[in-house]
């Protein structure tokens, strides 16, 4: 490699290409090789190679336009060659410069950074399409056989190219001013769905503090990992410029994957039976009972995935969510016998708002964006969604995430000596017969005798076996009631999912939905833990918010937990309310504020009342902040005016807890 020196108007001219390609891309840099000899030149940085194997000299050599997705699955990417910078880069765009005479005298390489949701589509092609005859003839005019040539030219070409970069930035202003006002009006109508939404996950957290029916927990869970769900959309729908430019980030968090697909399933398993197609989910054992990952982007890839094979299945169909562990990796598959996906048109349904065709969007509906989403998603969990389809015969829709062994922690509820034990008799009927494969896989895990299966009650009565898996259209009432008397477990894959059927026995009976599980655990609650925890005996606290609902929603927890509650509608009245408390010599520990309210937001009244302290001076009041906005700039501003903290709505009871213990005690 060798530098080259130059300090040609050229190098300015090249420069101000660039600029404008990185505008127009919002790619995070752009570069643009001269070629000379098989050399490329970046004269905006003085620097040129010989490149010998990677996509740059893939391109060099073939003089085609490719974008290359997530590099890391790119086999002829070359990190030396190909990102001489040694950027943390994640996507490519490589665009050659030919002439009149086929030659390539320049090449257009664009990438963006790692965490982009931003990844580069054909839209980018023809943006560079229609540049590339501009740059062929300022390249032509500026470089010859030797390279730069210092002219008059050169000058005029800076000073059109500085014309053009000036329009297409003004242009740009205009869309990002029309993009922050469409942003305004999202966070403005996100505000009002999300303090509805507060009131709606916070009184269904307190009947689940009341309830002891399992069947209705299980309910109540489900309703409140969906509303957590929605609470995700809002909050990517409150920062709307940021999913514009690609900076939408993953959390991680500590969760059991196992349990947040159970959840997914029985959500599902509704659906499938209202669509009369079959579903069952198979459930690794081995999966870590808990590790470090996103499970809202999780969940949203797989209910992206399991919504459209049930759009694409017929009636009759059958749709499989298996997930499997091995070698520190988790792989998720939804396979599906549907309509299938012509081979040709697989790459093009991963793009925003197409589908396979035309005829598909007409029949089926959806916008097209679901697995665009979704792909972008998996690339940030540092994954990628694949696909194996046949026209006529279905799809299998794939992805496989990293575990990180040294933050997992192993399943340790199974009694592998008693399950290798079990011995199971599977008896089936042709509605259920799909699913046997997946049986035969979870007792290996558990290295238990071969699964045998019946064809009738008659044979069976007659063997030693220690379970059963049975249909229950092929149940008779007597025979297996003779078998629940032996304490055998028998297990009903149900005909339909209203009639409970194992309630008609008595016995070692379970219905199963979805999925297989053997671990029977009473329902982990948090809230009861944590309540046991805390205590608000003693503390006066203050809560203030324009919504009646989500008023007297934080009363009663605030109550429950023995603190005396005082409530305000808006900024004025909390002042009002806090001074009068002032003036009769009691006290306020804490004070809950809304932000958005009538005659007085939060952060004034905030301001309102730390003046109102230090005049008398009274040691400041512990204030959090309640807002619909789940922005950092939100949460700068209510610190910034002195505030302690702010919750986000919908706000979960553990959070209001995990709050008040952390500043009151």
């Amino acid at each position: 490699m060798t530098l080259i020196s130059n300090e040609d108007d050229a190098s300015v001219v090249i420069s101000l290409l660039e600029s404008m390609l990185n505008d127009i891309l919002t790619s995070h840099y752009c570069t643009l090789w001269n070629v000379e000899e098989n050399r490329v030149i970046a004269h905006s940085r003085d620097y040129s190679f010989l490149p010998k194997k990677g996509i740059l000299f893939q391109c060099l050599q073939e003089h085609e336009a490719k974008i290359y997705n997530t590099l890391e699955f790119i086999d002829s990417y070359d990190k030396e060659s190909d990102n001489d910078q040694n950027n943390d880069v994640k996507d490519m765009l490589l665009f050659p410069i030919v002439n009149a005479q086929k030659k390539c005298i320049g090449i257009v390489q664009a990438a963006t950074k790692k965490g982009d949701l931003q990844q580069f589509t054909n839209s980018d092609l023809s943006v560079v399409t229609a540049s590339s005859v501009f740059i062929l003839k300022v390249m032509e005019k500026l470089l010859d056989e030797k390279g730069i040539k210092k002219s008059e030219t050169g000058q005029k070409y800076v000073d059109q190219s500085t014309d053009l970069l000036n329009e297409l930035k003004k242009r740009l202003n205009i869309a990002q001013a029309q993009v922050d006002s469409r942003t305004q009006f999202l966070a403005e109508i996100a505000h009002e769905i999300r303090t509805p939404l507060h009131a709606i996950l916070g009184y269904m957290e307190l009947m689940r503090l009341e309830e002891r029916d399992k069947t209705k927990l299980k309910y109540l869970d489900n309703a409140l990992k969906s509303g957590s769900s929605m609470g995700t959309l809002l909050n990517d729908l409150l920062d709307f410029t940021k999913i514009e430019k690609g900076e939408m980030q993953i959390e991680k968090i500590s969760c059991s994957i196992s349990e947040e697909i159970k959840s997914i399933v029985s959500i599902f398993y509704q659906k499938m039976l209202t669509s009369g197609i079959k579903f069952f989910a198979y459930i690794d054992p081995r999966l870590p009972k808990e590790m470090m990952t996103d499970p809202n982007r999780i969940r949203q890839i797989l209910s992206n995935l399991l919504g459209n094979a049930i759009k694409f299945t017929p009636t009759d169909g059958s749709i499989v969510l298996e997930v499997t562990y091995d070698n520190n990796a988790i792989l998720f598959n939804v396979i599906d016998t549907g309509i299938g996906i012509a081979k040709e048109k697989q790459d093009a349904i991963f793009e925003a708002y197409k589908q396979e065709s035309s005829a598909t969007a007409r029949q089926y509906g959806g916008t097209g964006l679901g697995l665009s989403i979704s792909m972008k998603l998996a690339k940030l969990l540092g994954s990628k969604l694949a696909l194996e389809s046949s026209v006529g015969k279905g799809s299998r829709f794939y992805f496989t995430l990293g575990v990180d062994s040294a933050n997992e922690t192993l399943t340790t509820e199974y009694n592998y000596n008693v399950l290798k034990e079990l011995k199971p008799a599977v008896l089936l009927s042709k509605q259920h017969l799909f699913m046997l494969p997946y049986l035969e896989k979870y007792f290996e895990v558990f290295h238990t005798e071969k699964l045998q299966q019946f064809e009738d009650f008659k044979t069976l009565q007659s063997a030693d076996y220690a379970s059963l898996f049975i249909s229950s259209d092929l149940v008779e009432d007597d025979a297996l009631q003779i078998l629940l008397n032996r304490s055998m477990p028998v297990y009903l894959f149900k005909k339909d999912g209203t009639k409970s059927y194992a309630k008609k026995y008595d016995g070692n009976i379970k219905d199963v939905e979805a999925y297989i599980d053997f671990i029977d655990v009473e329902s982990y609650r948090v809230v009861d833990t944590l309540s046991q925890q805390t205590s608000l005996k003693g503390k006066t606290i203050l809560t203030v918010d324009d919504n009646l609902i989500n008023q007297q929603l934080m009363e009663s927890i605030l109550e429950k937990l023995g603190a005396k509650v005082l409530k305000a509608s808006n900024g004025k009245k909390a002042v009002d309310v806090y001074k009068d408390v002032l003036k009769e010599k009691r006290h306020i520990d804490l004070i809950f504020m809304d932000e958005n309210m009538p005659e007085m937001n939060g952060q004034d009244a905030v301001k309102e009342i730390f003046r109102y302290s230090k005049s008398e001076q009274i040691e400041d009041v512990i204030i959090i902040g309640l807002s619909g906005n789940a922005t950092s700039a939100q949460k700068e501003g209510c610190i910034a005016v002195g505030m302690k903290d702010c919750l986000y709505k919908p706000v979960k009871i553990k959070d209001i807890l995990s709050t008040v213990n952390k500043y009151l005690n």
